[in-house]
């Protein structure tokens, strides 16, 4: 039997022990559960998901030296693999094989011109995502390839992702999740189908400059407003 000693001590032991009722949680833990629960919608959009296929090949002459020819072959090339790509992505993968590690404005006009060359020879197609958009901001694939091929991320930024593809992850999800078009959670889920996470300021406009392509039209007030408190 035990005295009213022990047993005050046992009183004042669980007195201070913290009641897991009003145990806070850790922010960390919330928002590991909340993209948890986000990507249990992914395997059925990863499904329609390929591997990324990066070029590794050799870049070709130098595009400073080179002929306007070399060069369009050059960048057909890194599309041939790696296509639909943006064509900025493209010139940084040429310039880098070259051990050139800025786009200066030199270099922007000779590689301009060549895939400028390449497009009216039919041999590219290049697609302008808004009006006031430049060719080095386009996406551009081979002529005998699809316009949309839906990889994971790989290598890429966010910002290398071609509007095409991250409107198509973005359909998909729509199909098996209740999301308003545009949301937050619709954003977090086209990022979690590429391996990102975070919403920010940043990666929103950019989704949501993607998205726009797409606007569904029974949801443009709830587009509309989100799109105009992004900061591009």
């Amino acid at each position: 039997m035990r005295s009213a000693s022990e047993a005050g001590e046992e009183a004042d032991a669980a007195a201070d022990t913290p009641d897991s009722t009003y145990l806070t949680a850790d922010p960390s833990e919330e928002e590991e559960h909340a993209v948890t629960a986000e990507a249990a919608h992914m395997p059925s959009v990863r499904k329609h998901m390929a591997a990324y296929i990066v070029f590794d090949g050799t870049c070709g002459a130098d595009p400073r030296t080179a002929s306007l020819g070399e060069v369009a072959d050059a960048l057909c090339g890194i599309i041939e693999v790696e296509g639909p790509i943006l064509a900025r992505r493209a010139y940084d993968i040429y310039l880098h094989g070259c051990g050139i590690r800025r786009l200066g404005a030199e270099l922007k006009r000779t590689l301009n011109k060549a895939l400028t060359s390449a497009i009216r020879q039919r041999r590219v197609i290049s697609e302008k995502h808004d009006s006031t958009s430049g060719l080095i901001h386009s996406t551009v694939r081979l002529a005998s390839t699809p316009a949309i091929n839906l990889r994971f991320r790989g290598p890429r930024t966010l910002e290398e992702i071609p509007p095409g593809e991250l409107c198509e992850a973005a359909a998909l999800i729509l199909k098996d999740m209740n999301v308003d078009y545009g949301s937050d959670e619709h954003l977090r889920s086209v990022l979690e189908c590429f391996d990102l996470k975070r919403l920010t300021a940043q990666t929103s406009a950019v989704l949501l400059r993607a998205l726009k392509r797409q606007q569904q039209p029974e949801v443009p007030t709830l587009f509309d407003q989100r799109e105009a408190t992004s900061k591009f």
